[in-house]
């Protein structure tokens, strides 16, 4: 059986629009996936410029990494993001980091910033953590939001998640 002339040309303008729209439907996703990751380490980057701050505030006041870590978690609080202090070693001093991986255990020094999309069955977060130096205390800072479409309770992470972020580290 033989398609007509005009069959033909139906069936290939149908495959021909069709391709066209996937094509524009998928680098439009992978344009506004980008654009929303972006936009989510910015307003990380703020958080944790703002939480570095805080302890930084607290350590010239006087007081040390343990009692000061507390103090500015439960004074800085952003909708969306959970933050976190952690000691030298990567250990948490404050904040519901959960079983997220801290970045920093026992690797001597830690490295200076790390980012990185972590994916459970909880869920998926967006996880920050850089590293700072004041006087001669070092101290890490992280915030960690959770995405839309993922949804999750830091509670339900495995403790065995694995950090899968690329460290690099600032001369």
């Amino acid at each position: 059986m033989s398609l007509s002339i005009r069959a033909r040309l139906t069936l290939w303008y149908t495959v021909v629009l069709t391709l066209a729209l996937a094509l524009c439907g998928g680098l439009f996703y992978v344009l506004h996936t980008r654009a929303r990751l972006a936009q989510v380490d910015a307003e990380l980057a703020r958080a944790e410029a703002l939480l570095s701050r805080a302890v930084s505030a607290e350590l010239e006041e006087g007081l040390d990494l343990a009692a000061a870590a507390p103090e500015v978690v439960a004074d800085v609080e952003m909708p969306g993001l959970f933050l976190g202090v952690f000691d030298e070693a990567g250990g948490l001093l404050s904040g519901p980091w959960g079983d997220l991986p801290t970045g920093g255990a026992g690797e001597t020094p830690p490295p200076e910033r790390a980012r990185a999309t972590e994916e459970t069955g909880a869920g998926r977060f967006r996880v920050l953590r850089t590293w700072h130096r004041e006087g001669g205390i070092v101290y890490g800072v992280g915030g960690v939001e959770v995405s839309a479409r993922g949804g999750g309770s830091l509670r339900c992470w495995p403790a065995a998640a694995a950090q899968r972020s690329r460290r690099t580290r600032r001369g």
